[in-house]
């Protein structure tokens, strides 16, 4: 049944607590393996862009709640995937953004910033991570034991703010782990910034699509209160369509931008919802142009109603992602338009690859989603069911690369893995790359399967940006000149269809209900098991 306001506020209050204590548990289970020396590294390829824009949006509606104005630069020129502890960092920056909202008031702002740096590592990436608020601040004296552990700048802190002052230690350490130094800067009443550098490997990969200068023939005009306004969302905006070839022209005002559109060969616009009154924006439907409207958490009941086919309303903060989509489909729809054409980075480094490779996966949705997309770059495919058959057909075939489930019956990967590598020795034959596929993405997998004599691991589901860098890493010796592909022909576009609706219809997803009593049994079971383990 239903719960009253007041039942409502009980719950939350439970759950919100429940959430403190298993965030709780968790420093101190995490400050414990750091300092026993347990806690290793756990590499992996990622995506930068994506994964940072998502820790960053997980905070962004918080800091709407205390109508903070959270604004982040994301370097857009990070397309390549990177290799690194990509869970550590994140965390790292969680408990930074969670520490900003934490301690800046009502109207602040918050700053976030990931760009390049330069670097005297050959094939290394090294990037800047800083987090600024305009907080309380901390005073210089406290700023010395400011990462020790259960350390807060003042005791009346965790009276007022709460918290252990756990999340700063943790987020040190995890940052010397990584190579790097977690520094401060802070003054009383004018906030603090947190910063620190760390190197990464880049995976070069043939389908990385260079955005620079990808929407050079677009002009887009920028409402803004003032054109130098300092690194405020506007500003990050600018270097961002600077960055893809966007022209840009700035209007402090609608009226001024409306008698000068069409003589400024204007094709786009953005705008802050902020800045604009309910008969501006109905004028904005009426100039047949499309409209970025960017709109914060708080009007988050808004975003269907300004939603029409000129105006795509977005979240702030305005990140790489959420404009590219944007400028993609405003491309889409301008077909006349003379814009840049599309590039790819690796285009000498080719698409494809002229290489045979062995797919041992047992579950069939996934070996056809790894097939096609093998087969997309260019590989010829031989597929098995089962650890023991892929022993078999690696003694009978040749494989450049052999792609290997760990969880599969008959004989599982890991000692399919080892019956390979003994063949590979007794007969004196040059080393196949093993690549593991798992379901699991736990805490030192990586290092479990390295240890097991596999070369590295993608986890299910397996992202098509995933295997290019896998094949980039393994196979850069056998990349080829991508052919012309023929278009599918609509009758076999429907019949791939239909096969791909069978299949995913065996497995019928049930209905699921959740209740408050039900989040709050999960999370007290959460709980013991935290502590108890």
């Amino acid at each position: 049944s239903g719960l009253d306001d007041e039942r409502k506020e009980f719950v939350d209050v439970i759950e919100k607590s429940s959430e403190n204590l298993l965030g709780l548990i968790n420093n101190i289970l995490d400050l414990s393996k750091i300092e026993s020396s347990k806690t290793e590294l756990d590499e992996a390829i990622f995506s930068p862009i994506e994964e940072f824009e998502n820790a960053i949006t997980v905070y962004s509606a918080k800091a709407a709640e205390k109508q903070i104005d959270l604004q982040c630069y994301l370097d857009p020129s990070l397309v390549y995937p990177l290799k690194g502890d990509i869970t550590k960092i994140k965390e790292v920056l969680i408990n930074l953004l969670s520490n900003a909202v934490k301690f800046t008031q009502k109207n602040g702002t918050i700053d976030v910033q990931i760009k390049r740096s330069n670097t005297q590592s050959k094939g290394l990436v090294s990037l800047y991570f800083c987090v600024k608020d305009s907080g309380i601040g901390i005073a210089p004296e406290k700023q010395v034991g400011i990462f020790d552990a259960f350390s807060q700048a003042d005791s009346t802190i965790t009276r007022k703010y709460g918290g252990t002052g756990l999340g700063l230690t943790i987020s040190s350490r995890f940052v010397e782990m990584l190579g790097g130094s977690l520094q401060v800067k802070s003054e009383i009443g004018e906030g603090s910034a947190f910063s620190f550098t760390l190197e990464f490997a880049e995976i070069p990969t043939p389908q990385a699509v260079q955005t620079a200068g990808l929407y050079k023939g677009f002009a887009c005009a920028l409402l803004t209160k003032k054109e130098n306004s300092g690194k405020t969302h506007i500003s990050y905006m600018y270097d961002y369509l600077n960055y893809f070839g966007v022209e840009v022209k700035f209007y402090t005002n609608f009226q001024e931008l409306r008698n000068h559109i069409y003589k400024s060969g204007v094709t786009l616009i953005i705008a802050d919802y902020a800045l604009l009154s309910k008969e501006e924006i109905e004028e904005y439907k009426k100039i047949h142009l499309p409209v970025l409207l960017i709109i914060d958490h708080s009007n988050h009941n808004l975003q269907e109603k300004l939603k029409d086919n000129y105006i795509t309303p977005v979240f702030k903060p305005l990140v790489p992602t959420k404009l590219t989509k944007w400028l993609s489909s405003c491309k889409a729809s301008s077909p006349n338009l003379k814009l840049q054409p599309s590039s790819f980075i690796g285009d000498s480094m080719a698409g494809h690859f002229d290489a045979h490779v062995l797919v041992a996966e047992d579950n069939e949705i996934n070996q056809k989603l790894i097939r096609r997309t093998l087969e997309d770059l260019g590989l010829k495919i031989t597929s098995v069911v089962n650890g023991q058959l892929a022993v078999e057909a690696y003694k009978k075939g040749s494989f450049d690369l052999i792609f290997m489930d760990i969880a599969m019956p008959i004989m599982d990967g890991v000692e399919a893995t080892k019956k390979i590598l003994e063949y590979e020795k007794e007969n004196n034959l040059p080393h196949t790359p093993i690549i593991a596929i798992t379901a699991n993405a736990l805490k030192g997998d990586r290092e479990r399967f390295m240890q097991e004599g596999l070369d590295e691991y993608v986890t299910k589901p397996v992202k098509r940006e995933h295997i290019q860098a896998i094949l980039s890493q393994f196979l850069y010796e056998k990349a080829v000149s991508a052919p012309k592909i023929k278009p599918t022909p609509k009758s076999r576009l429907a019949t791939i269809e239909a096969k791909l609706k069978t299949d995913l219809e065996i497995r019928p997803i049930p209905d699921v209900k959740i209740d408050s009593k039900s989040v709050l049994i999960f999370k007290k079971n959460s709980i013991e098991t935290k502590i108890f383990t």
